[in-house]
């Protein structure tokens, strides 16, 4: 997908009037937060269930609410967020030199860390799916190490000189016998990602927008 970078920013520009316009006014700040954290109990129950909720969790909605923000983050999750791979998309991932990788292990304790190889070390298998090799690194084993325990994974790939990035959010396997390892001399093995909701979205690098996984 081709990103027009004038009409995010006039999305965004909305969003400020809109945000400015529904902003506490001073004085009123005191103790909002902790309102905010104080409804999200009943925020949570409020939310589960409800259409159109698939991008976003009560704590995001709640201060999409108390910001003015709402009508973007739904606009800009229905322009820019993809239900899968397209021939550019393609394109952007199998250029790709690196990558960063979010994990979490099984009490959701977060790493983060970077991934490289040469151009074409991500294959794009098919719309939902990509691959990569791990090859031996500091033996700590903490990124794949938690995908064991908690496969939820998440993608950032990023075109420094053009300014455009790739996020994907999606389910991990590992595989010392993928078919992919013939290809990959001297991997470990194999890393699938695959992609159960849609979670693909290019934007441009200027503006941060992750609709958030419930």
């Amino acid at each position: 997908m081709t990103v027009k970078v004038e009409e995010l920013a006039a999305l965004v520009a909305g969003a400020r009037v809109a945000g400015h316009a529904l902003a506490a006014q001073p004085g009123e700040q005191t103790g909002e937060l902790e309102r905010i954290l104080g409804d999200f109990d009943r925020a949570s129950r409020a939310l589960k269930g409800a259409p159109g909720e698939e991008w976003f969790h009560a704590g995001s909605r709640s201060l999409q609410d108390r910001f003015g923000t709402r009508p973007l983050a739904d606009r800009i999750t229905e322009k820019f967020v993809k239900d899968r791979l397209e021939p550019d998309d393609r394109a952007f991932v199998e250029r790709a030199d690196m990558f960063f990788l979010a994990t979490a292990d099984g009490q959701g304790r977060p790493s983060c860390s970077y991934k490289g190889g040469d151009p074409g070390f991500v294959t794009v298998v098919d719309d939902t799916t990509i691959a990569f090799p791990n090859y031996d690194g500091n033996g700590m084993f903490l990124s794949w190490g938690n995908a064991l325990a908690n496969p939820e994974v998440g993608l950032l790939f990023i075109d420094f000189e053009r300014g455009h990035r790739m996020r994907l959010n999606g389910t991990a396997t590992i595989d010392g016998n993928d078919e992919l390892m013939a290809a990959h001399p001297g991997a470990q093995f194999i890393v699938r990602v695959a992609v159960p909701q849609p979670d693909w979205q290019k934007e441009s690098w200027a503006t941060d927008v992750l609709p958030a996984s419930s």
